[in-house]
């Protein structure tokens, strides 16, 4: 069975609700147990206290036969910019198989087993799940993360969700081959997406998927796999909509 690495980004200094995901997407971890060991490495700043104390409770609740929790403490700047955190983990990931995501992508019943259990063609450096399962308005997601505003082990409610499709690899469902992970880096010659931003509202829109996306393509197919129970968590408030009405 392939090993697996998660590598996802959390900051809740402008929105709490972003500590919050993270501890959806932990607690999936450990609720739906899993064949193949994965790694899940975290980006953060480490005066954002909502995140630390996500980070806190989980350090010693997963089982390091199965899941192993890794940090990449990162000021706000480099936070800022996906792609340096990014990069940094993808040069040094373990797995077969690494899957660059966001904090409010929670990992169901079978979901990861399917993945390290995928076919790869050679031709293929870059995966994506072709539909995932996401809260059917802003409102149901705004209730249910607001559950976990306290770190716990929660679990989201099927129910709630409605699937939808994916025509490409968007940010939080880049999923590469670990070879291709370490050798390439994210972007790292890419000078703008690896500068810090400086600005207060913290994140970049993270376009750095699109330039990521763009240099995979020109070194492969990007396909479009089936994964079962992917979930997406939805919140109305986002940092990249401050960017959007800002500008």
């Amino acid at each position: 069975m392939k090993s697996i690495e998660i590598v996802t980004h959390a900051w809740a200094g402008r929105y709490a609700h972003y500590g919050y995901a993270l501890t959806y997407q932990l607690s999936s971890l450990i609720l739906h147990p899993h064949k193949s060991h994965v790694t899940v490495t975290v980006c953060y700043n480490p005066v954002d206290k909502i995140v630390c104390d996500v980070l806190g409770f989980f350090e010693n609740k997963f089982n390091p036969a199965k899941v192993k929790l890794h940090t990449i403490p990162c000021t706000l700047p480099n936070l800022g910019r996906r792609a340096i955190g990014r990069n940094v983990a993808a040069i040094t990931a373990t797995g077969d198989i690494v899957w660059f995501t966001d904090c409010d992508y929670v990992f169901g019943e079978d979901c990861l087993d399917a993945l390290a259990e995928v076919t790869w063609p050679s031709f293929a450096p870059m995966v994506f799940p072709k539909t995932v399962l996401i809260h059917r308005d802003h409102a149901t997601g705004d209730v249910a993360l607001a559950k976990a505003a306290k770190p716990c082990l929660i679990n989201v409610e099927p129910d709630d969700f409605v699937p939808k499709k994916y025509s490409r690899a968007i940010g939080g469902v880049q999923i590469v081959k670990g070879d291709f992970a370490r050798e390439h880096g994210y972007i790292p010659d890419n000078k703008r997406r690896q500068t810090p931003y400086h600005h207060e509202r913290g994140f970049d829109q993270c376009r750095c998927d699109l330039a990521y996306r763009r240099f995979v393509a020109s070194k492969g197919s990007i396909l479009p796999i089936t994964l079962p129970h992917c979930y997406r968590l939805r919140h109305s408030q986002t940092t990249h909509h401050d960017f959007r009405k800002s500008n």
